[in-house]
């Protein structure tokens, strides 16, 4: 139909959808002055075409199934703009609950792909309907997309270059169904070319041979050439083998897809920017290009916990729960490309970032003194996972304030294990030792602490470490000022100038300033060795009890005054065995 009057083209689009509403054909609508042809076609004032329910231009690349709304060009070469606004007011389920409802499958509008799934449930079952819905849904936009059936599978005689002889001859009806550009699969494979998907858990590799329809008659289609998509040859003049695929299909014989996609897509949002038209001689000034924004506003609300928004749910469902039939590549969610940020967040402080069954963040509200209404200790970010299905195994970040000022030096980071309990709380937790930074009095240091806040070794801003009561191999302990508790030999640090070496008992060898001193006896099992030294060497003899060896010293008491003899101080002289004053030169 052609009508040359826009005020008159809402009397035509409602004849046209009132004679098809109830299956019936439209009888032909002949508008003041114009004349019917095989298609619908409203045209402005200057008879050019605005809107086409079907493709008349010849165009198979537009796509010949196709209405079209604008984009026709008017006889100065400039674009015919036409917008599309749709009203609606959903009022049930199924279609009648949507308000525009985009559907792509094989299935006609009686068959379940067919029919949008809002609410679900057919009126018509009275209570269980109402029960079974859940929520009584309207949606703006509804989307459905399945994996297509074929729009025809047919048997193939023979291949050539150019296209494919069928064993049985196409009806008008089958050849009706067809369009150059159209796609066609074989299931002939290129057996040349590795298969290396499966022992990675992907799809096995495709290596059927693809083509476009060019033309046809009752036995033949003719392709603009066959290859394997992605990996295959690009040379021309290939021709399908007599190798089938047994696993995309497996009919043992040649077949072929007509109009059959390899691979759905929900939706495919497409941004371009043309640098050519910038600049200078800019003919846009966009330089802003915005995927997709949710908004939503609330007015006139303000009960607590009284609007739910879900923004994005993305939830692969299984039959019997099985989700092993995924490929391993499958995600719910990709970020790609090179681009400086791939995810901005713009939290409240008091918001929850993620919220995960094994993972937590939490916005970066932080720590407070108490007189300023501030929690003290909050946990910032967790990881969690269970042993055995009977624990949860929680590693935790937080902040502790442990001072009462508000500068930063009284404020702990801390990285610890907590058991059990709830997320992003300390409630119901067993702490199991931390790792702390910038504890309270060890600014700019980091100490590992066990579950009890006992910290074993500190290490202090400068570089030194602190030891505290830990447990060395668990026999032996460093204690930094005090006896052990643990029953084990230790080492202790009694004073600024001794370090004592002891057994549980406490008794044992202290090392002083140039001197080694114990509090029992010393039991040499091999030689203890003083190393000679002459008289000149000895020193003073003032520390009673000192022994020495003395080269060139005698006992007075030999007859032949033979040197070398072991010397002892007296706290006047250096004396024999006998307590004789030593001989010397």
């Amino acid at each position: 139909m052609r009508y040359g009057i826009l005020s008159s083209i809402t009397a035509t689009w409602a004849a046209f959808f009132m004679s098809t509403a109830y299956g019936k054909s439209p009888a032909p609508f002949v508008p003041p002055g114009g004349f019917v042809s095989g298609e619908m076609t409203v045209q402005n004032g200057a008879g050019e075409s605005i809107i086409k329910m079907t493709n008349g231009a010849p165009d198979e690349l537009a796509g010949l199934d196709l209405s079209f709304i604008g984009g026709f060009k008017d006889s100065a070469g400039n674009k015919l703009s036409r917008g599309l606004y749709i009203s609606t007011q959903p009022y049930g389920s199924f279609g009648a609950g949507c308000g525009l409802c985009l559907i792509m499958t094989a299935d006609g509008i009686t068959e379940a792909g067919g029919r949008p799934a809002i609410s679900g449930v057919d009126y018509r079952n009275g209570a269980a309907s109402v029960v079974n819905s859940i929520n009584f849904d309207q949606v703006g936009f509804y989307e459905f997309a399945d994996n297509t059936t074929a729009r025809m599978v047919l048997d193939v005689s023979a291949y050539t270059a150019d296209g494919v002889t069928l064993k049985t001859p196409m009806t008008t009806a089958q050849m009706a169904q067809l369009h150059p550009n159209m796609y066609i699969q074989t299931n002939s494979i290129d057996s040349s070319l590795p298969e290396t998907g499966t022992a990675q858990g992907l799809l096995p590799t495709l290596r059927s041979y693809f083509g476009f329809i060019k033309s046809w008659d009752a036995t033949h289609i003719y392709v603009t050439g066959w290859a394997v998509p992605g990996i295959g040859s690009t040379a021309a003049g290939q021709v399908p083998s007599t190798s089938y695929d047994s696993w995309y299909s497996d009919y043992k014989k040649p077949v072929v897809f007509v109009g059959a996609p390899n691979k759905t897509f929900g939706r495919n949002l497409f941004l371009s920017y043309d640098g050519a038209r910038a600049g200078s001689l800019a003919s846009s000034t966009i330089h802003q290009l915005e995927g997709e924004e949710l908004d939503m506003f609330v007015r006139r609300e303000t009960r607590p916990h009284s609007v739910s928004l879900h923004g994005l749910t993305i939830t692969p469902l299984f039959e019997n729960r099985n989700p092993e039939v995924l490929t391993t590549d499958s995600y719910d969610l990709q970020l790609a490309g090179d681009i400086a940020d791939h995810l901005v967040i713009n939290e409240a402080a008091k918001n929850n970032v993620i919220r995960a069954n094994s993972f937590y963040v939490h916005g970066n509200e932080g720590v407070g003194l108490a007189q300023n209404g501030a929690i003290q200790k909050r946990i910032g970010l967790e990881y969690d996972a269970w042993s055995d299905s009977g624990h949860n195994f929680r590693l935790a970040s937080y902040l502790s304030k442990d001072g009462n000022t508000v500068a930063w030096q009284d404020t702990s980071l801390h990285l610890g294990l907590l058991i059990d309990g709830v997320q992003g709380q300390f409630t119901g937790s067993s702490p199991e030792g931390d790792i702390v930074w910038n504890g309270q009095g060890n600014t700019g240091g980091l100490a590992l602490c066990g579950g009890s806040g006992q910290c074993g070794v500190i290490q202090h801003y400068d570089g030194s470490v602190t030891l505290g009561p830990a447990i060395v191999n668990g026999s032996f302990s460093f204690m930094p000022d005090s006896g052990d508790s643990q029953g084990h030999p230790y080492i202790q640090a009694e004073s600024a100038n001794t370090v004592k070496f002891a057994t549980s008992s406490g008794a044992g060898v202290l090392v002083k300033t140039a001197q080694l001193d114990t509090t029992g006896d010393i039991n040499v099992g091999n030689n203890l060795v003083f190393t000679p030294a002459p008289y000149s060497n000895l020193g003073s003899a003032n520390r009673p009890g000192t022994q020495r060896y003395c080269s060139d010293c005698y006992s007075t008491l030999s007859a032949d005054h033979t040197p070398g003899i072991p010397v002892w101080a007296n706290g006047t002289l250096w004396t024999d065995a006998l307590g004789n004053e030593a001989g010397h030169p």
